[in-house]
């Protein structure tokens, strides 16, 4: 299953938010450009998440977790928690060619006839 969390950076996740908020209203309420923040579609029976991406570094988001946890949001009370950055594994894989021919051998033509 592949996270919304994207590599690098540190980013804080929003839990408990109302389902019917979209990126827009978040990114004004918490004062932010939207290009830092990803809503979730929500499925039934899912809490509303979000992801708050861009900080710096481990105290910027625990920072920002703090000062916005607990806010009510048209009746929901979030929750925030900063996310350590993770590797993408994806990275490794667009690395230059180079490095993905080593276990690579020729093969001879095979020729049926």
């Amino acid at each position: 299953m592949a996270s919304n969390l994207p590599a690098g950076g540190w980013s804080v996740k929003i839990v408990s938010l109302p389902a019917s908020i979209t990126f827009f209203r978040l990114a004004k309420i918490l004062s932010l450009p939207k290009s830092r923040i990803f809503v979730s579609k929500v499925k039934s029976n899912e809490i509303p998440y979000a992801w708050i991406n861009g900080f710096a570094n481990e105290e910027e988001a625990n920072t920002f977790a703090t000062q916005w946890s607990g806010l009510s949001i048209l009746g929901e009370t979030i929750k925030c928690v900063a996310a350590a950055p993770r590797t993408n594994a994806r990275n490794t894989l667009n690395s230059p060619r180079e490095s993905l021919t080593f276990g690579i051998k020729t093969l001879p033509d095979n020729k049926l006839g």
